[in-house]
């Protein structure tokens, strides 16, 4: 064999141990990808059992609306503590979790227990029996009161891929969806309520004033006023300043940082 031969023999040998490096690097990250996808699912499929299992024990009866155009904020629009049982089995509940402080439904997927932690970072990871689990759960920000008697009180929760947590606050951004679901459901140790939604905004995920608004009623009323002004969808309702205003808020992936949240005032459901 001469020098040329060897020589085209040593350059194909490392072409060969390329492709073959390659190749394996290939299945290698193709089984990664496959593992990750996996745990996702399975993690996924946990946190949702969980928050099944949850719901099918602590619903004591059927929970109670209010019907369409029936007013149950009393004169003024600020009946906030109505003297009626929850229709939600709350010492199940705070056995479960002390934490936990109420229950939202809303939409087609938002069904599941809010619960307030010491800090804001616990229970992004933390289902609500402590489950460490990427789903997390829907939390109400530390710094609010857990009876909802704040003028504004906010909820967190996730926007996840799979449609589950706080995922379908995002589809107010379109008309026909707040059209057909004007309205959520929260239930307190203390009666059943309603959230009545006025606006839903993209907004910056920095801007915290967003979610909590101002002080002096002035204030108040012109941060209502913008929020409405700004709302992907429109409403007919009429907000005061003697409302008591929920904020629900989950990530948007419009933008980095994004946030979309919607906004609603508490009143009692009606019996």
């Amino acid at each position: 064999m001469n020098e040329r031969d060897k020589k085209g023999g040593a350059h194909a040998s490392r072409k060969y141990t390329v492709l073959y490096v390659l190749m394996v690097l290939c299945v290698v990250g193709m089984a990664v990808f496959a593992w990750l996808l996996i745990r996702d699912d399975r993690e996924y499929s946990r946190g949702d059992a969980t928050y099944k299992d949850i719901r099918s024990a602590i619903f004591a009866a059927e929970p109670k609306y209010k019907e369409e155009g029936e007013d149950g904020t009393g004169e003024g629009g600020a009946a906030i503590g109505a003297d009626s049982e929850s229709s939600i089995d709350f010492r199940a509940l705070l056995e479960l979790n002390a934490d936990i402080v109420g229950w939202i439904v809303g939409g087609e997927t938002i069904d599941y227990p809010i619960v307030q932690g010491a800090d804001n970072h616990y229970y992004l990871s933390h289902l609500a029996n402590h489950e460490r689990n990427r789903l997390g759960s829907i939390f109400m920000d530390q710094d609010n009161q857990r009876d909802f008697s704040d003028r504004v009180t906010v909820l967190y929760g996730h926007n996840m891929k799979d449609g589950s947590m706080f995922a379908a606050l995002t589809k107010y951004n379109s008309q026909s969806y707040y059209d057909r679901f004007p309205a959520m459901a929260l239930h307190l140790p203390k009666g059943d309520y309603e959230v009545e939604l006025f606006a839903g905004k993209l907004m910056d995920g920095n801007d915290e004033s967003a979610c909590f608004g101002l002080i002096d009623e002035e204030g108040f009323q012109s941060w209502i006023d913008g929020l409405r002004r700004a709302s992907t969808f429109q409403s007919a309702g009429v907000v005061t300043p003697e409302d008591r205003i929920v904020v629900m808020c989950t990530c948007s992936y419009v933008d980095d940082n994004a946030r979309y949240a919607v906004f609603g005032r508490l009143v009692p459901a009606g019996d």
